[in-house]
């Protein structure tokens, strides 16, 4: 690793040190302030409905549908059981948790390039990179809450080096570390395994050089496997124990794995090729200085704190081409870019001698690395409307006028009749404190060709008829089925919502695509309702006399 060079910097100097950290969180804060309210998306939705279904004793998988790991949702649950239930509330509780992988990057660096003033750096750049609007980083992304137990396993490790007896029991928690990201979202695997990797080939070359190559060697590995496997064996027994083991472990493996096998390869090289380009033009110096904070190492003798960056970089990429490619992937990379920057901007800080130069240097450095992002995505980051802000963000996803709809739920509805969303938006569920009359919070699983899809309808109509939902909330925009509405909607689920339902309210958009005010379409003629469908992101059904 690097050793560290007595030369002034920041963290030579305890006033310019604490300096430098408020500097850190003040931009921190500055950069969120204006996206605290920014609109839940599906995925948080999501996250938050099975949050509070658990807080209310519900079982995932069983009681909702919701094919991510287990773990998302219950960090939610604290998050619920915290702060208000609110979009803000959910946001505030990222932010602050996302703090906490800050710290863990910076105390990464601090270790790989035995500096503070790395640490400073990579510290200033998590809390740049982790906010991106590339990466959607104002959305509570299962991929941000997965960062901070990769880093901290990383760390575990790291900080296990050397400690003799006592260090086992690092590799342990680090193991179990592992396990929580896999389970927050399973392409954290990939850095894990980086992990898992560094742990045998440093033991391994540690104990050449001490000439005691032996079976005791792995013990650290070993430690590290039990750590995963106490976790995981945890969460699967809960499931099994209550009953669920069988869905459990079809929504976790075999659906993500139809899922995922799904897409198109031209489509997510495409994809991936958009978004990494948007994500170096929005942060260009942090992610160079991420690629030389692999270099630099190399150019010093210094090849382990080079292996360590690359490793644990090109690993995490791996990690982001499985699936769909989507722009939240990408925050998977933000922890080692942020650790490579820490040593990239390090070394290239102390290019220059003189200490005056220096620092004029670090400052432009620190411009650029601010500078950047807030021209290119002032929108995003300044202070705006929230329907411009919305757009800007999730372009035409109808994501700010759920939360109209879910006003109106609210008004119209009472707090012990359930809703039927058909379209995926557990967002109004959520926001509307609404539970939903079928266990699919996503129709995807209903409108596509799986094995199990005509179970799955059966089941679903089965339900919703016996619910006897209040409300219908039909959404009309293709990225919220992404699939044939037809197969769930054709049949018995046209008769159900012709005799039962009849249409109350529709939601509109203007011609730049911002969500209008409600509707009603009451007294409105057929021919003036057609008319007006394009333009509709939602349309509300009322119940009528029921005739089961």
């Amino acid at each position: 690793m690097i050793r560290s060079e007595k030369k002034p910097g920041p963290a030579s100097r305890p006033a310019l040190y604490w300096l430098f950290w408020v500097g850190i969180i003040f931009l921190y804060i500055a950069f969120r302030i204006n996206l605290i309210d920014i609109p839940l998306g599906r995925d948080e939705g999501g996250y938050a409905y099975m949050g509070r279904l658990l807080l209310d004793g519900g079982l995932p998988y069983i009681d909702a549908v919701n094919h991510k790991p287990p773990l998302i949702f219950f960090i939610y649950s604290v998050a619920l059981s915290i702060f208000p239930n609110t979009t803000s509330g959910i946001h505030i509780f990222l932010h602050i948790y996302n703090f906490l992988t800050l710290l863990c990057v910076y105390f990464l660096a601090v270790r790989v390039f035995r500096s503070k003033e790395a640490g400073l750096f990579a510290a200033l750049s998590y809390g740049i990179l982790s906010i991106a609007h590339s990466i959607l980083g104002s959305t509570g992304s299962s991929e941000l809450f997965m960062m901070l137990p990769v880093a901290i396993s990383l760390l575990l490790v790291l900080k296990a080096e050397g400690m003799g007896r006592q260090a086992n029991l690092f590799y342990l928690l680090s193991g179990f570390s592992g396990a929580a990201a896999c389970w927050i979202k399973p392409p954290a695997a990939t850095s894990i395994l980086f992990v898992a990797i560094y742990i045998v080939v440093s033991t391994i070359l540690s104990g050449r050089r001490e000439g005691r190559l032996r079976l005791a060697t792995l013990k650290p590995f070993l430690s590290f496997c039990i750590g995963l496997l106490t976790l995981s064996a945890l969460l699967v027994a809960y499931f099994v124990n209550a009953g669920a083991g069988e869905e459990f472990f079809y929504w976790n493996f075999t659906h993500n794995f139809l899922y995922g096998g799904a897409a198109d390869p031209s489509f997510v090289f495409k994809n991936l090729s958009l978004i990494l380009g948007d994500f170096f033009r929005e942060n260009p110096l942090i992610i160079t200085a991420g690629i030389a904070g692999i270099i630099a190492p190399f150019l010093k003798g210094e090849k382990k704190a080079g292996l360590i960056v690359a490793g644990f970089l090109l690993f995490s990429f791996a990690g982001i081409v499985p699936g769909y490619a989507y722009a939240h992937y990408l925050a998977q990379l933000a922890v080692p870019l942020a650790l490579g920057a820490g040593g990239g901007l390090l070394f290239f800080s102390r290019i220059v001698r003189t200490t005056n130069a220096r620092s004029a240097l670090t400052a432009a450095m620190v411009i650029i690395i601010i500078g950047v992002p807030l021209a290119r995505k002032g929108p995003y980051y300044f202070e705006s409307p929230m329907e411009e802000k919305s757009k800007y963000v999730f372009h035409y996803d109808p994501f700010l006028s759920a939360e109209t709809v879910s006003e109106y739920i609210k008004e119209k509805t009472g707090v012990d009749e359930k809703i039927l969303i058909l379209g995926s938006e557990p967002e109004i569920l959520f926001l509307s404190e609404r539970k939903s009359a079928m266990p699919f919070i996503f129709t995807y699983p209903l409108v596509r060709d799986y094995p199990r899809a005509d179970e799955f309808r059966t089941m679903a109509w089965k339900k919703i008829k016996e619910a006897r939902p209040a409300k219908i909330v039909f959404v009309n925009v293709t990225g919220s089925w992404v699939g044939r509405p037809d197969k769930f909607l054709s049949g018995q689920g046209a008769a159900f919502m012709r005799e039962g339902y009849e249409l109350e309210a529709i939601v509109l958009v203007d011609g730049d695509g911002v969500a209008g005010q409600i509707v009603s379409t009451v007294g409105m003629g057929e021919d003036r309702i057609q008319s007006l469908y394009e333009k509709t992101q939602y349309l509300i059904y009322g119940r009528k006399a029921f005739r089961p």
